[in-house]
């Protein structure tokens, strides 16, 4: 019953409000059954105008223009970027069986560090795993048990391939109980 009461007095003020906006009137009706109903145009004799409350309103503001960067910063923004001369999954490393874990631990290790705007992708099997993310620490649920590859991908900000770390196996083993 509360709930209603909230909902109609919330619908009652939006019909209010933009009704007001427009510069339109609003007209109450009571019912005989002590039901209420609001209008636009008035019904019956005992309709009541309305005087919805004053809505405050500005126009947007203007969006400043983008800036276009210069051929000479655009050249030092390129120059600013090092490449990376090393990028590698140092856990697991190659050929690691993983026994009864919940998680697969994933670190990387890249030098450079990680630069501005570029993510790291881990892939299992082949397929992402997980979002790429500005992190060389992972955390994943671990995959079913069984021979998996395992390799990671950094990307710049408009994901563009920057550099591919060499795929490798791991084996996740899994206590079965039961027959």
């Amino acid at each position: 019953m509360m709930r209603d009461s909230v909902f109609f007095a919330a619908t009652f003020f939006l019909i209010l409000t933009a009704l007001n906006a427009h510069g339109e009137e609003v007209y109450e009706h009571i019912n005989q059954d002590g039901s209420i109903t609001y209008s636009d145009k008035p019904i019956g004799e005992n309709a009541v105008t309305i005087t919805a409350p004053v809505v405050s309103t500005a126009p947007a503001m203007a969006s400043p223009a983008p800036q276009q960067k210069s051929a000479a910063t655009l050249s030092a923004d390129t120059e600013a970027r090092k490449p990376y001369t090393a990028f590698a999954i140092s856990s697991p490393g190659d050929q690691e069986t993983i026994q009864n874990q919940p998680i697969l631990i994933v670190d990387v290790k890249l030098d450079p560090p990680l630069q501005a705007g570029d993510r790291i992708q881990i892939y299992l099997d082949g397929n992402p795993l997980g979002k790429a993310a500005a992190d060389t620490h992972f955390e994943f649920t671990i995959p079913y048990r069984g021979e998996h590859t395992l390799s990671a991908a950094i990307f710049d900000k408009n994901m563009k391939l920057l550099k591919q770390a060499p795929t490798f196996t791991i084996y996740v083993h899994q206590a079965h109980l039961g027959g």
